[in-house]
């Protein structure tokens, strides 16, 4: 149908919108807000939840595009080292092994970029307000390498959603169309508590010095966030 991307568009940038919504509730908040706490779906300015919609699919499309380039380099090595030992070992059975895991193993840093990487670079900009923080990598990186297990679990609800969601679209086409949006909507909302509260409390453990020798955030850390307190908060959503 010709108006299926244009009503997929209309639809789920406001979601998308939401998500930012719900992270930044969770990130920004003075006191820690409790699991079930989401911030109301404001409809009396949808123009709002639409531009930060937009503004979140422009973060992941960027991300995207830089995932597909690196990628198709390594892509591109694999295939390489996959014909040079094709070519010394004659056996077809043995490069076609390596090809294999080689490209599973090229794979995994893509899977980590989206479940760990972008997720954090949402947070960034819902925390600050300031798009182009959404792309401080070194930072990111930084924060990425702080074990959590917030952020595990809500790597783990994003991709089963994906990976409940893919089979269904090939499989139910008819009924992809059902399901699709509420398993997306649910685990999105979820991911997004998750996430900002994972961000939150890598941030200010970072800043606290709560982190040991083996980048892990130390039992007891706290993560109750004051906007006096934290470094990382260039322009808070409250005093924009």
């Amino acid at each position: 149908m010709p108006y299926g991307p244009a009503i997929s568009v209309l639809v789920e940038t406001p979601v998308s919108g939401y998500y930012l919504l719900v992270m930044r509730h969770h990130i920004n908040s003075e006191t820690v807000p409790e699991w079930t706490d989401l911030p109301q779906w404001n409809f009396k300015r949808p123009a709002q939840l639409f531009l930060s919609g937009l503004a979140l699919n422009a973060i992941m499309c960027a991300y995207t595009a830089l995932m597909i380039v690196m990628l198709t380099i390594v892509a591109a090595g694999v295939f390489s080292a996959a014909h040079i030992v094709h070519g010394l070992s004659q056996s077809t059975i043995v490069a076609d092994a390596l090809l294999t895991a080689a490209t599973a193993l090229a794979t995994l840093p893509l899977l980590w970029s989206y479940a760990f990487l972008l997720p954090l670079a949402i947070a960034r900009f819902a925390h600050t307000n300031n798009f182009f923080d959404a792309f401080d990598i070194p930072f990111l990186l930084r924060l990425a390498t702080r074990r959590s297990r917030l952020a595990a679990l809500g790597a783990l609800i994003f991709l089963s959603a994906v990976a409940v969601n893919m089979p269904l679209t090939v499989l139910s086409p008819q009924i992809s169309p059902l399901t699709e949006p509420s398993i997306e909507f649910v685990s999105i909302v979820a991911a997004a508590v998750i996430y900002g509260r994972a961000f939150r409390r890598k941030v200010c453990a970072d800043e606290r010095g709560e982190i040991d020798a083996s980048s892990s955030i130390k039992d007891g850390a706290t993560d109750e966030h004051t906007h006096n307190d934290c470094l990382e908060c260039k322009k808070c959503l409250n005093e924009n």
